[in-house]
Protein backbone atom coordinates (compact mmCIF):
# COMPACT_ATOMS: atom_id res chain seq x y z
CA UNK A 1 0.00 0.00 0.00
CA UNK A 2 1.56 2.95 -0.85
CA UNK A 3 1.88 6.27 1.90
CA UNK A 4 -0.79 8.63 -0.11
CA UNK A 5 -3.16 6.14 0.03
CA UNK A 6 -2.77 5.07 3.61
CA UNK A 7 -2.13 8.54 4.32
CA UNK A 8 -5.26 9.64 3.24
CA UNK A 9 -7.61 6.44 4.89
CA UNK A 10 -5.70 7.12 8.37
CA UNK A 11 -7.89 10.61 8.26
CA UNK A 12 -10.80 8.52 8.38
CA UNK A 13 -9.87 6.08 10.86
CA UNK A 14 -7.43 3.00 8.90
CA UNK A 15 -4.40 2.15 11.36
CA UNK A 16 -0.97 0.16 10.50
CA UNK A 17 -2.78 -2.63 12.05
CA UNK A 18 -5.40 -2.68 9.66
CA UNK A 19 -3.14 -2.16 7.00
CA UNK A 20 -0.92 -5.40 8.21
CA UNK A 21 -4.42 -6.99 7.83
CA UNK A 22 -5.51 -5.55 4.69
CA UNK A 23 -2.24 -7.09 3.03
CA UNK A 24 -3.45 -10.57 3.77
CA UNK A 25 -6.76 -9.99 1.20
CA UNK A 26 -5.54 -11.66 -1.89
CA UNK A 27 -8.20 -9.82 -3.97
CA UNK A 28 -6.50 -8.67 -7.17
CA UNK A 29 -6.75 -5.08 -7.46
CA UNK A 30 -8.76 -4.09 -4.14
CA UNK A 31 -7.92 -1.15 -2.20
CA UNK A 32 -9.64 -0.66 1.52
CA UNK A 33 -12.65 1.25 1.83
CA UNK A 34 -14.66 2.29 4.83
CA UNK A 35 -18.69 1.91 4.84
CA UNK A 36 -20.50 4.87 5.50
CA UNK A 37 -24.14 3.70 4.38
CA UNK A 38 -25.64 0.65 4.50
CA UNK A 39 -29.42 -0.24 2.14
CA UNK A 40 -30.82 -3.36 1.32
CA UNK A 41 -28.48 -4.12 -1.84
CA UNK A 42 -26.17 -1.45 -1.40
CA UNK A 43 -23.74 0.50 0.42
CA UNK A 44 -21.61 3.82 0.26
CA UNK A 45 -17.75 3.31 0.71
CA UNK A 46 -15.19 6.10 1.64
CA UNK A 47 -12.16 5.40 0.18
CA UNK A 48 -10.40 8.39 2.04
CA UNK A 49 -11.15 10.97 -1.28
CA UNK A 50 -14.88 10.14 -2.25
CA UNK A 51 -17.96 8.57 -1.12
CA UNK A 52 -18.53 5.50 -3.94
CA UNK A 53 -21.93 3.63 -4.50
CA UNK A 54 -20.96 -0.42 -4.09
CA UNK A 55 -22.75 -3.52 -4.19
CA UNK A 56 -21.58 -6.28 -1.84
CA UNK A 57 -20.22 -9.72 -3.58
CA UNK A 58 -23.20 -12.44 -3.53
CA UNK A 59 -20.71 -14.67 -2.06
CA UNK A 60 -19.59 -12.07 0.60
CA UNK A 61 -23.96 -11.69 1.28
CA UNK A 62 -24.38 -15.42 1.29
CA UNK A 63 -21.76 -16.31 3.71
CA UNK A 64 -22.47 -13.33 6.29
CA UNK A 65 -26.25 -14.40 6.01
CA UNK A 66 -24.91 -17.84 7.26
CA UNK A 67 -23.18 -16.94 10.36
CA UNK A 68 -26.23 -14.11 10.64
CA UNK A 69 -24.05 -11.48 10.56
CA UNK A 70 -23.88 -8.01 8.24
CA UNK A 71 -22.03 -5.42 6.81
CA UNK A 72 -22.36 -2.19 9.28
CA UNK A 73 -21.57 1.56 8.93
CA UNK A 74 -17.85 1.86 10.07
CA UNK A 75 -16.82 -1.86 9.16
CA UNK A 76 -13.55 -2.02 6.69
CA UNK A 77 -14.05 -3.74 3.50
CA UNK A 78 -11.68 -4.84 0.39
CA UNK A 79 -13.09 -2.98 -2.70
CA UNK A 80 -12.69 -3.45 -5.93
CA UNK A 81 -14.02 -3.03 -9.17
CA UNK A 82 -16.21 -5.69 -11.30
CA UNK A 83 -16.07 -7.08 -14.79
CA UNK A 84 -17.88 -4.04 -15.72
CA UNK A 85 -15.68 -1.27 -14.43
CA UNK A 86 -18.10 -0.51 -11.78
Amino acid sequence: MNNLLFDRLRLIGFTPALASAFAAVDVEGAWPARVTEVQRETVTLDDGAAALPARQHQHLQRRLADVVDAIAVGDWVAAAHDAHGD
